[in-house]
């Protein structure tokens, strides 16, 4: 991934590995998000393409039954509430496409 999930994944596996993660409450990032261009149709395509390979790479079988309902049902609902089928399309497609990246791997 280069954008949306790397860092949960990285840290599952830090954590896997023996890792003890730590936050830094005192911290601040920004991120800068052009909301104006299509920022927001990219946000839905990625986020639903690997986190269909993070699930499918780093969750068992219990956790991942939970993101699927997730993944397939409530993100999608939001969508069709909103009436913004441009973005439910891309929603489906990245699903669809995060299943041939992990296969691919």
């Amino acid at each position: 991934y280069f954008m949306y999930i790397e860092d949960v994944d990285y840290c599952t596996r830090l954590r896997k590995m023996g890792y003890h993660l730590v936050v830094c409450e005192a911290s601040h990032i920004w991120h800068k998000v052009d909301f104006e261009n299509k920022t927001r149709n990219i946000q839905a395509y990625y986020y639903a393409r690997n986190m269909r390979i993070f699930v499918r790479k780093c969750l068992g079988l219990r956790r991942r039954f939970e993101a699927y309902i997730c993944l397939f049902t409530i993100d999608p609902l939001k969508y069709l509430i909103r009436l913004d089928f441009a973005n439910l399309k891309l929603h489906m497609r990245g699903l669809s496409e995060g299943v041939n990246k992990y296969v691919e791997r």
